[in-house]
């Protein structure tokens, strides 16, 4: 695809921007990004369906497990090796480093990777890819906010996302300048095993605990809406003749960096909801 048709603008308030005319397909490539060091989301700017990831920094697998001894991949009782180490360097021994530092390293019980927390698609039922015009996608790197605007079907519809720290929030603004143009489900795709999903007063709540080392995570995504109705489904909601759709989220885990556990002892609900709540209570411009 033609993605390399990026632009640098700064106009006479010094806003640098960057900008695409199309949506993006790679996730790697041509995704734009926003964050806050604590979450991250990337959007891909489709127009009839949106993809969003989503990120939260703590979601890792690998380190504690209930079925595994974990030592931060040192071998236990290996000190000693270091100073036959030391005394082999400095005797210019070193045909005897290779023995030794196996003694001191390899050890790859728990060694983990990253995660990514969940994938969310937007999908709008009056948007039609090949009727859409004036499609601009874009990244304001002075204001770190981001959207996608464009018309279709005789409506202008604009979609907005930045990342609020220290509220740890991740805010998105869905628009439309025709009175109950916004029809959508937003659905959670491709979900770890044993998660569990629950809409609860306008709220989305995606909770479990990873397979690997039993870490216990939380999503919430809280919609407000003006006008229109909101409908429960099995991974989402759908949403109905809305004039503009605020969504919130928040993410976390009960990870903690302390030796041995790496736990907390706190249910993640109860960050998460705080997070939740004190956006509602602020509002979108606050934030």
């Amino acid at each position: 695809m033609g993605i390399n048709k990026k632009t640098y603008e700064v106009n006479k308030s010094k806003e640098l921007i960057l900008w695409y005319d199309e949506a993006g397909e790679i996730w790697e490539e041509h995704y734009l990004p926003i964050g806050n060091s604590y979450m991250g989301l990337t959007f891909s700017g489709g127009t009839q369906t949106e993809t969003l990831v989503l990120n939260e920094k703590s979601f890792w697998i690998g380190g504690p497990a209930p079925d595994r001894e974990y030592h931060g991949g040192n071998k236990p009782a290996s000190y000693p090796y270091v100073k036959q180490v030391q005394d082999a360097l400095e005797a210019g021994e070193h045909g005897k480093l290779p023995e030794l530092l196996e003694q001191l390293t390899g050890i790859d019980c728990g060694y983990g990777a990253y995660q990514r927390f969940s994938k969310a698609e937007l999908t709008f039922y009056e948007v039609e890819d090949a009727k859409v015009t004036e499609y601009r996608r874009w990244l304001s790197l002075n204001e770190a906010v981001a959207g996608v605007t464009f018309c279709a079907n005789g409506v202008s519809y604009k979609r907005e996302y930045f990342a609020n720290y220290p509220d740890n929030v991740i805010a998105m603004r869905i628009q439309a300048d025709h009175k109950a143009s916004i029809n959508m489900t937003f659905s959670l795709k491709e979900l770890h095993e044993g998660h569990k999903i629950l809409v609860k007063e306008n709220t989305l709540i995606c909770s479990g605990k990873l397979l690997d080392n039993a870490l216990r995570y939380e999503g919430q995504y809280h919609f407000e809406l003006r006008a229109g109705r909101l409908i429960a489904t099995e991974d989402g909601v759908i949403i109905e003749h809305a004039d503009e759709v605020v969504i919130y989220f928040s993410a976390g885990t009960d990870y903690a960096m302390h030796y041995p556990d790496y736990r907390s002892g706190i249910d993640p609900n109860c960050k998460v909801t705080l997070a939740i709540k004190t956006a509602i209570q602020k509002g979108y411009d606050q934030l």
